[in-house]
């Protein structure tokens, strides 16, 4: 699967530091939170497990290609049809999108605090935080449930990313929606977040006007980061879509760089 070494460091490295400081940050969150409760550690808490997820994908696709390095006939034909195969594509696809969907949820929290509460003390409760966290969980169950239902394509690629020729016109016409609204979305609360906060600095707020700089950075860094991710998946499954399609290890090289990236 891996010809290129760069790309096997890259793995091995990707799974090693997703694992440890998302490992780490949610340990640390789960003690503060038991001290004492707070809507964004719950959140970032939630988002710490679900891209600790990608490094047993990443993981389970470096002990297979240790297991059948010396016998790529087996990977070609039986490993991408197996039963293994399918479970990888399928932690793959939980992951990146749970996060996807937690990063929006997140995005929700601050844009109702900074937008629609500007000028009182908000902070959500402990029950409308859980059920929102449950909320995105259910929405990207049911999305993979749906995947796993009707994409009828056979996996084409030895990394089993859900990506490109993998996935039938129907779930890649779904994936394209689902990710265009959320990055949609994810524009228009950033960019209405800033306009909240440049007119709060006119009115003689000094802490804001501090602090704007590096609320645009960080803004500028969510929204680059996830458009990043996401834009080359998309065109392999808009290239799909006009059957126009890559070599199988083009694909596999895209899922194994960008999905740990997100």
């Amino acid at each position: 699967i891996l010809s290129l070494k760069y790309l096997y460091v890259w793995m091995i490295v990707s799974a090693l530091w997703v694992f440890i400081l998302n490992t780490y940050s949610a340990f640390k969150l789960l003690r503060q939170l038991h001290k004492k409760w707070n809507v964004n550690k719950f959140f970032l808490c939630n988002l710490c497990i679900t891209d600790c997820s990608m490094s047993i994908y990443l993981s389970l696709i470096l002990v297979l290609d240790s297991v059948y390095s010396d016998n790529p006939g087996y990977v070609a034909l039986s490993w991408r049809s197996s039963v293994a195969c399918k479970l990888c594509s399928y932690i793959a696809f939980l992951s990146i999108h749970t996060s996807t969907v937690s990063a929006l949820i997140m995005s929700a929290d601050r844009f109702i605090c900074i937008v629609l509460h500007p000028f009182e003390k908000y902070r959500q409760s402990k029950t409308k935080g859980i059920t929102q966290v449950m909320l995105s969980w259910g929405i990207v169950c049911t999305l993979l449930v749906f995947i796993i239902m009707f994409n009828s394509a056979e996996m084409t690629n030895s990394s089993c990313t859900l990506i490109g020729q993998s996935m039938s016109a129907m779930c890649s016409y779904v994936h394209l929606i689902i990710n265009s609204c959320v990055f949609g979305a994810l524009l228009i609360m950033y960019s209405t977040i800033l306009k909240a906060m440049h007119y709060s600095s006119k009115l003689n707020s000094k802490a804001i006007e501090r602090n704007l700089p590096t609320v645009v950075a960080r803004l500028g860094a969510i929204i680059f980061s996830n458009f990043l991710a996401w834009a080359v998946v998309s065109i392999l499954s808009a290239m799909s879509l006009v059957s126009y399609t890559l070599p199988p290890s083009v694909e596999a090289i895209v899922g194994l760089i960008f999905f740990p990236l997100n």
